[in-house]
């Protein structure tokens, strides 16, 4: 799988959950992506923040917490047959041309910093134009 630190990382395990996840629907065009997709919704995907608001090139957000934006929105199904893919360490891979879905470990320590639903909101609202960005020198 092609990563984002511009090499390529083998797939160590493919894993199948036993219980079906329920969907969201990304519309191509959307997050870099080439065309439609479905992601679980308890998965995470990487974003650029604006260069003020983390030191980080990207982080790590939950894909529930973009339902609503730029016409990404829950479905009503859940996935028939997801995989969960394994690599030897952390990974940002590249799926749809330019997304990049974070496969990691939940319970490990991660490399990259994870929003939670609420900051991952407040983010989407900075990067709308929606919220002025924080300022660093009163910090």
């Amino acid at each position: 799988m092609a990563t984002m630190d511009g090499g390529f990382a083998t797939i160590t395990a493919i894993a199948h959950p036993k219980q079906r996840a329920p969907l969201v629907h990304v519309p191509g065009g959307v997050l870099s992506t080439c065309s439609d997709v479905a992601l679980p919704a308890d998965g995470h995907i990487a974003l650029t923040p604006p260069a003020r608001w983390s030191q980080a090139p990207v982080v790590s957000v939950p894909i529930k917490a973009l339902s609503g934006w730029n016409g990404i929105r829950p479905t009503l199904f859940a996935g028939p047959d997801l995989a969960t893919l394994h690599f030897e360490e952390e990974e940002m891979i590249y799926a749809q041309t330019g997304l990049l879905i974070h496969a990691f470990d939940g319970s490990a320590v991660s490399f990259y910093p994870a929003l939670n639903y609420g900051d991952t909101r407040a983010l989407l609202a900075l990067l709308d134009g929606k919220m002025p960005a924080p300022d660093a020198a009163a910090a």
